[in-house]
Formats: C-alpha cells, sequence, structure tokens
C-alpha cells in the first residue's frame, strides 16, 4: 500500500527544521508526505486529494492543531490524526495544560511508552490519571521498551519500574486514585520478551479490537495492514521527536552562561510520548 501522510509544522522560524526532519525521516521509511505550514494550508491539500493520515502540532501560528482536528472531522470522521509538541510549557507550569486536557478528551486511546524514567515522570503520571477520568471506557495500552514491570514491588529493584502509578492503580467514583491493583494492558518491546515486531502486533490488535491470533490470521487484510501504517507511523514520530527535544535541550544547555562559584542542580530530563510534553 501506497502511504500518503499530511504533516504540518509549528513556528516557521524555530521549529521548521523539525517538520523538514519528520518528511525527511517519513520519506525514507516509504511514506508519501505533503509538508504544510499551517493548518489552513493542509485544509487545502485534504480537499484536493486522499491521504492515510495526518501528524499535526498541537501549537501552530493561526489555526491550532486542536482547530485543525475539528475542521478535519467535519470532512472526514475516519482519517487517522496524530497530534504532537515540542513546546515545554509544562516544564513551569503546575497542571496540564487545557490544551493537553481537550486533545486527551477526544483521543479514542491512550499509547504510553513505558521505563523507568517514565514511570518517575509527574506528567506521565498526570496525562494517564487526566485520560481515565475523562474515558472511563477507553483504553490504555503500555509500550514497554526498558525497566521491569511491577518492580516496586520487589524489594531492592523499585528503581526498575516502568509503570506509573496511575497505570497500576485503579481510580474511585471520583476520579482519585485508590490502593486497589489493576493490571495495565501492554505489550513488551525488550528483547528476550515479545519483541519489536509481535510488540507491534500486540498494540494493532488492541486498537482494533481484534483478538491476537486472529490478527496474526488475517494481517493480509487491508484493515489490518493500514493499521499497521497508522502505528507505526506514530511510533516512528514518538521516536523523532523524542531525539530532537534531546537535541535541542543539549543545545540549549551548551549555550546557557555557567555563574561562577555556584552548583547549578540539573533536573533528569524525561522524554513522554509523541502526544505529550517533556516533564521538568
Amino acid at each position: 500500500m501506497t502511504r500518503h501522510e499530511l504533516q504540518l509544522g509549528e513556528e516557521p522560524a524555530h521549529l521548521v527544521d523539525v517538520r523538514d526532519v519528520l518528511r525527511r525521516v517519513l520519506e525514507r521509511s516509504g511514506y508519501q508526505v505533503c509538508a504544510c505550514a499551517g493548518g489552513d494550508e493542509a485544509l487545502q491539500c485534504l480537499a484536493e486529494g486522499e491521504y492515510d493520515a495526518m501528524v499535526s502540532d498541537v501549537r501552530m501560528p493561526g489555526m491550532s492543531g486542536l482547530n485543525l482536528l475539528r475542521a478535519v472531522r467535519e470532512r472526514d470522521l475516519d482519517l487517522p490524526i496524530i497530534l504532537v509538541t515540542g513546546n515545554p510549557e509544562l516544564a513551569s507550569a503546575t497542571d496540564l495544560s487545557a490544551k493537553v486536557n481537550e486533545a486527551l478528551a477526544q483521543s479514542a486511546a491512550l499509547i504510553v511508552i513505558c521505563s523507568p524514567r517514565s514511570a518517575t515522570s509527574r506528567w506521565v503520571n498526570e496525562e494517564v490519571l487526566a485520560f481515565k477520568r475523562l474515558n472511563r471506557s477507553h483504553p490504555i495500552f503500555c509500550l514497554i521498551v526498558d525497566g521491569e514491570p511491577n518492580a516496586s514491588d520487589l524489594a531492592g529493584r523499585e528503581a526498575e519500574e516502568c509503570f506509573a502509578p496511575a497505570l497500576r492503580f485503579q481510580l474511585d467514583a471520583d476520579g482519585q486514585p485508590t490502593h486497589e491493583r489493576t493490571e495495565p494492558i501492554a505489550a513488551d518491546a525488550r528483547a528476550g520478551k515479545d519483541g519489536k515486531a509481535t510488540a507491534k502486533l500486540k498494540l494493532i490488535s488492541g486498537l482494533l479490537d481484534v483478538g491476537f491470533d486472529a490478527l496474526k490470521q488475517r494481517e493480509q487484510q487491508r484493515r489490518v495492514r493500514r493499521m499497521a501504517a497508522i502505528t507505526a507511523l506514530a511510533l516512528l514520530v514518538m521516536l523523532v521527536t523524542t531525539a530532537l527535544a534531546l537535541r535541542f535541550t543539549i543545545r540549549a544547555e551548551s549555550i546557557t552562561p555557567k555563574k561562577p562559584n555556584r552548583k547549578r542542580m540539573t533536573p533528569p530530563l524525561t522524554i513522554l510520548p509523541a502526544w505529550m510534553n517533556p516533564t521538568p
């Protein structure tokens, strides 16, 4: 299947190179990409052609990603849309922004990249809690890339825990965490476990609500192939935006003047999934 993907960027003066990097990476992965500078241009492209998916930043000049989402949904209810943001607005915030909450409220599912770093991230935990409160019946899928599930229950191995607390415990009727455990739906991409290929199939089977064995038998069907391409696209965008966030952070720290005779404490950097912000 030829894969057509519509990809948008953020402020041209600051992040146009991010859009270009994403475009080149996606094209090398076999996608045909139409890169647009903003929402109006994207709507024009959608009116003139057919696309298999759209990747958009939440914050853009003019039309925001959420307003673009609403406009696209008025024309096409089935087009998969991946919203991402590299804006570090959560770093100085005391709670989740309204835009993040609105994006979570409109999401049919949440995929959480699980590792010891994400397990200790305040914002990963807050976004999982917000999604659970907003979408009681919608699924959360975990992709384990490092660490150990439920290691916090093992003496001396607490630092290996890869599930955030909000993933491990249920909420009460008021949306508050309880001490009652829940078992997250997880695909394990670690070597020696499911592996990357099987983990991807498990995520797809969950998103399609199709049994894993049935999925393996029906993988040649168009719906499964399309979802496989969309899932691969989402994971690829996560990896690229994570790498770019690290690059920009390292660059920013390298040009920050250091004050003499003062010790500077640098908080650890945690990279969230594609639609999440970096944690402080």
